[in-house]
């Protein structure tokens, strides 16, 4: 067998010892507080990874809106969904560039607080299930009960959570699903409804168009028709899995739907250029410029009373909002959704992972995208289908460039990952 084999065969082990590992160092809550009397007695958060703005679950019961990631990749972003922290605040960046060697991760955070901590504080039990490595590793030791998969379905996961909350009192849990993110491989009935045609060479991955998709070749425009089709496909799949699970658990239980990050599929490779990816990538793929098919994700709630109204949102302002569902206060900073956001409210998305640093700064339907290194910066107005590059007024180009953290390039050396790690996210599209 060769060492890639092994690898393979060794990797569903290596999950095993880690998710366990993480159980055994589970630090107890260091704060204190009380349940509210009118909590609810589940809270569950669902993110669907590489979610974009377009694919708006449709669950019953649900009231929907859109929110800005605070980042463009799965490790920063899920750490600020935890955190209520910008990366900028809770560190957990790393820059690649084009000649390193050594694949990485970013240190783990140590943020004040994260919102599994203030819900095992008033004595909910804690679990998190993940289909895939990366999101565990960016909270690793954050829940009682961790369950780590290796790119497995919606349907897995899900059940594996329904599972682990039968019988218990009071829960909080997070699943983060993979269907989306490459390889897309959805159940081949949801392939055929979609008329989706699977002899495409790499159809589940960018089919060698990172850096050379040209619009006017009719090859690249026909496999970016079926890989649409193809994400539309999972994208059906995930949400009648949620539908399910949520048939079962809604009448008790605060259940928020949403991305982590989006994912663009070419809608501006020529602009992309104008920045320094280390991969590269152009218009395609996350973890790279904030275009808006990356920055902004939908979000669905079980609870109309929390669906953010008013201002752009945030996924930092997540943990307030469901700190004050559980314990009536708000021990992070940012907004909580039960109130309506300020319209001058600016939202910012950040720590690109490949090459050149490039922050988004959203108000209203301005926005910016602002990169130090490349000397660029882009103006636009968001529209249904994504931004419109052109000027805005000048006023709210000076708030939004304001706005912007002065944290750009990062020195510190990243925590390189082992082999068994290393492969599993090089499957995933990670590098």
């Amino acid at each position: 067998m060769t060492v890639e084999g092994l690898m393979k065969v060794a990797s569903p082990f290596y999950n095993k010892f880690r998710e366990l590992r993480a159980n055994i160092q589970h630090r107890p809550p260091r704060v204190n507080v009380n349940r509210r009397s009118d909590a609810p007695d589940h809270v569950l958060i669902i993110i669907v990874d590489a979610l974009r703005p377009d694919q708006v679950p449709d669950i019953d019961g649900f009231s929907t809106s859109e929110v800005i990631t605070p980042g463009t990749w799965t490790y920063p972003a899920v750490t600020s969904i935890h955190s209520g922290e910008y990366p900028h605040e809770h560190g957990a960046v790393v820059h690649t560039n084009s000649e390193d060697e050594t694949f990485a991760t970013p240190e783990q955070a140590q943020p004040e607080h994260t919102i599994p901590e203030i819900a095992e504080a008033a004595g909910y039990d804690t679990y998190g299930g993940f289909a895939f490595v990366q999101p565990f590793l960016a909270t690793e030791t954050w829940y009682q009960t961790h369950r780590v998969f290796q790119d497995s379905k919606a349907s897995t996961v899900l059940e594996d959570y329904r599972k682990w909350r039968t019988g218990r009192e009071l829960t909080f849990g997070y699943v983060h699903l993979s269907d989306l993110h490459i390889p897309v491989n959805p159940p081949d009935e949801y392939i055929e409804k979609f008329n989706v045609n699977t002899d495409i060479y790499d159809l589940d991955g960018f089919g060698g168009y990172m850096d050379n998709y040209d619009p006017d070749d009719s090859e690249a425009v026909h496999f970016r028709k079926h890989r649409l089709r193809l994400s539309s496909a999972a994208f059906d799949y995930v949400t009648d899995c949620i539908q399910s699970l949520c048939d079962e658990i809604m009448s008790d239980t605060l259940i928020t739907v949403t991305g982590d990050h989006g994912e663009a599929l070419y809608e501006h490779p020529e602009v992309d250029r104008k920045f320094t990816d280390s991969r590269p990538n152009y218009g395609v793929g996350h973890g790279g410029t904030p275009f808006d098919k990356v920055a902004r994700v939908p979000v669905a709630v079980s609870d109309d009373r929390i669906c953010p109204i008013g201002g752009v949102g945030s996924h930092v302002d997540l943990a307030p909002t469901l700190a004050n569902e559980i314990i009536g206060d708000n021990p992070f900073t940012k907004c909580e959704w039960q109130d309506e956001i300020p319209n001058d409210r600016i939202a910012i998305c950040e720590a690109s992972r490949y090459g050149a640093e490039r922050k988004a700064a959203y108000m209203e339907m301005n926005k910016i995208i602002c990169s130090k290194k490349d000397d660029v910066t882009l103006t636009g107005v968001v529209e249904h289908d994504g931004e419109n590059f052109k000027p805005i007024p000048e006023e709210k180009r000076e708030a939004l460039v304001e706005s912007l953290p002065d944290f750009w390039d990062i020195s510190d050396s990243p925590v390189a990952e082992n082999r068994l790690i290393e492969d599993q996210l090089k499957a995933l599209g990670y590098k």
